[in-house]
């Protein structure tokens, strides 16, 4: 224990209002492994950061060899009882899995078991249209943000970098490691203004106004805070707008009309020859003889552009989550 590599930085703080009211109980945190299955391969490097006393500190344990992956993930642990809310970057699917069976075993008691988790990539994988981040990795989505990385290598590549260093303890090599694991931790935290996105599109507005003319009707909302950088998703459909703190849904006019495009198309039966919506429960009843079913192009209901459409606030917001819906499930 008296040989293990820990380091210390201190770090930026995050945007974390997303996150939790309570900053000192929040964890990023990032491994690195020679391997995907824990039973062929060892964690040897750990990092993550916290608040504390007014500071954000970033903190790594390097293992050496694999006779001291248990000494850090020991050192780990002991962050980990203290906090209230892990925040990981694709963390639910590789690093906290390694972790818990790694845990096992060990015999370890799991301190992950009872504590949530904010998985950034999760939480914007959803909206990697609207973002044009279609891979959605987290150095892809550092840079859409203006970060850009010192380290050079990918997990995959650090594996033979970790292997090069075992044999000649290059401190080159070493600082390529730790610095790998470090980015990764602080672009985390630089990335939780990401979670501004899906905070926008899951109904945290207000709606501001609607207005029409020949061509196209359009509602504006207020955010309740602003995003990191304007974006716009276009579509035949309905086209959508964020920027700063205003959503903005513009709808093509066709004879006077609008279509709201309903997220639940499984749930209806489509009659093209008069072009209705019904629902299955009716269709049961009625059995159309020409009825489809309904897809998300065919699931829509026709509203006539009017004062009442564009001034009615309960309208408008119905409107807005049926469509963000509709745009981000399908």
């Amino acid at each position: 224990m008296n040989h293990l590599l820990k380091t210390e930085y201190i770090i930026n703080p995050p945007d974390i209002r997303y996150l939790s009211e309570n900053p000192e109980k929040i964890l990023f945190f990032d491994i690195e492994t020679t391997g995907l299955s824990p039973e062929r391969s060892h964690l040897y490097l750990i990092g993550c950061a916290r608040e504390e006393q007014g500071q954000w500190i970033l903190r790594q344990w390097f293992a050496q060899n694999s006779s001291e992956e248990f000494a850090i993930l020991e050192q780990f642990l002991s962050v980990v009882k203290d906090c209230r809310l892990l925040v990981s970057y694709n963390g639910a699917s590789f690093d906290l899995p390694y972790l818990r069976q790694k845990c096992r075993a060990y015999l370890l008691p799991d301190a992950f078991q009872p504590l949530p988790m904010t998985d950034l990539y999760r939480e914007l994988k959803p909206l990697r249209k609207l973002l044009a981040l279609p891979q959605l990795r987290q150095a892809d989505v550092e840079r859409w943000l203006g970060l850009y990385r010192d380290d050079c290598y990918n997990g995959k590549e650090l594996i033979t970098v970790y292997r090069r260093y075992q044999k000649n303890q290059d401190r080159e090599l070493l600082s390529a490691l730790l610095l790998h694991n470090r980015e990764d931790v602080e672009g985390m935290t630089v990335c939780t203004a990401m979670l501004a996105y899906p905070d926008a599109v899951s109904g945290n507005y207000s709606f501001l106004k609607g207005s029409a003319d020949d061509r196209q009707c359009t509602f504006q909302y207020q955010l309740s805070a602003p995003v990191p950088k304007a974006v716009r998703y276009v579509c035949p459909q309905v086209s959508l707008q964020l920027e700063e703190r205003t959503l903005t849904l513009f709808f093509p006019i066709k004879d006077g009309s609008i279509y709201l495009y309903l997220p639940d198309h499984e749930n209806y039966m489509y009659l093209p020859d008069e072009q209705l919506l019904i629902h299955k429960k009716l269709a049961r009843l009625t059995k159309p003889s020409n009825a489809l079913p309904a897809t998300p192009e065919t699931c829509r209901r026709k509203l006539s552009v009017g004062r009442q459409l564009l001034s009615n606030e309960r309208n408008a917001l119905l409107i807005a989550g049926q469509t963000l819906q509709w745009l981000f499930r399908r």
